[in-house]
């Protein structure tokens, strides 16, 4: 149900900042199939997990992923050195496996890992990661929404409720 929305509004929000930033194809496109990839895995463990061990991953997860949110402009550096593109890409194509698993099962705070990285360890200016992790965390959010609408989880009249806040805040914060 969450993914409903999450998927919608983060839908126009990638529209918007892809046109208005240049995106590197040659680094977005193998990410984007890393995070599927991740997205796909996290999603199938999500639905074998028991709802009560996913209970308790959220009172772990959860203030982990608030003290990220909350740091997140403190830990965002534009001053970096540029990394190599072999680096780059190295950094890019795994995050993106590894945090798709995470926004399968769980997902809050993904846009702020992915941003995280990008700018902190694969040194992309924050242009470029906003753009990229807008479509890195569409790509994961499509994934584990068509898995979860095929397995029968969402509760569709709640889902497009949120969806339509969903969408008017990130048409809002994208621009």
């Amino acid at each position: 149900t969450n993914k409903m929305s999450s998927a919608s509004g983060t839908l126009i929000s990638t529209v918007r900042i892809c046109r208005s930033i240049k995106i590197r194809w040659k680094l977005a496109i193998p990410a984007v199939a890393c995070a599927l990839a991740g997205s796909y895995i996290g999603t199938r463990l999500s639905l074998l997990t028991d709802e009560k061990i996913l209970r308790y991953v959220l009172i772990v997860v959860l203030p982990v992923v608030a003290f990220f949110v909350l740091r997140k402009n403190s830990l965002v550096s534009e001053k970096a050195k540029r990394l190599d593109e072999k680096k780059e890409m190295a950094v890019s194509w795994i995050s993106a496996f590894l945090i798709g698993i995470y926004d399968g099962f769980y997902g809050p705070g993904t846009g702020t890992f992915y941003l995280l990285i990008l700018t902190g360890i694969a040194h992309l200016n924050v242009h470029q990661a906003s753009a990229m992790t807008k479509i890195l965390n569409l790509t994961s959010n499509l994934v584990a929404l068509i898995n979860f609408l095929l397995n029968g989880t969402a509760y569709y009249g709640l889902g497009m409720a949120a969806a339509v806040f969903c969408i008017a805040g990130n048409y809002i914060g994208s621009g």
